[in-house]
């Protein structure tokens, strides 16, 4: 089940929101850079409704406007494409204040390697990212064991965030 594909290619516009493209809505501060770094561990834990393979995750880092977070979430892989569907995760930091985020992107696994790559779009969350919009690309790579699936991923991101920063 070893997944090779040649070219890479991740449609970017068709979900995460451009830099200009954040919401306007009220109590909302301007659009912020946001840089997110995660080390997380994922795991098969099931299938997913379209008959891919669930995965979840579970990690911790750094982002910005939130300091040191733990994150879960779980996604969809398509075996044959490596195709990334129905990601959703929450980063949480030490206060308690949560941001959501829903993800696509692709993964290319070889060699006990595994590399990626994607959008996210900022959903919301709780604290002073209950109306969060943004978004963000973000680019990652790890072991992977060939047979199980089970791996770590070491994930950068970059993009923009607007929050009601007067919510903290």
């Amino acid at each position: 089940m070893r997944i090779r594909i040649v070219a890479l290619v991740i449609a970017a516009a068709t979900l995460a929101a451009p830099a200009g493209a954040v919401s306007a809505d009220a109590g909302l501060d301007k659009d912020r850079p946001l840089r997110v770094s995660v080390d997380f561990d994922f795991a098969p834990i099931g299938l997913c409704a379209n008959g891919d393979v669930l995965f979840g995750m579970q990690g911790d880092g750094v982002a910005s406007h939130l300091g040191r977070v733990d994150l879960a979430g779980s996604y969809c892989i398509a075996p044959e494409t490596g195709v990334i569907s129905s990601g959703e995760g929450t980063y949480t930091a030490a206060n308690g204040d949560e941001m959501t985020i829903t993800f696509d992107g692709l993964f290319i696994t070889e060699e006990g390697t595994v590399t990626g790559g994607g959008t996210a779009v900022v959903t919301g969350g709780n604290g002073r990212f209950a109306s969060a919009t943004g978004g963000y690309e973000w680019t990652g790579s790890g072991p992977i064991d060939p047979i199980t699936f089970v791996g770590a991923l070491s994930l950068d991101a970059t993009g923009v965030i607007a929050y009601d920063a007067s919510r903290g």
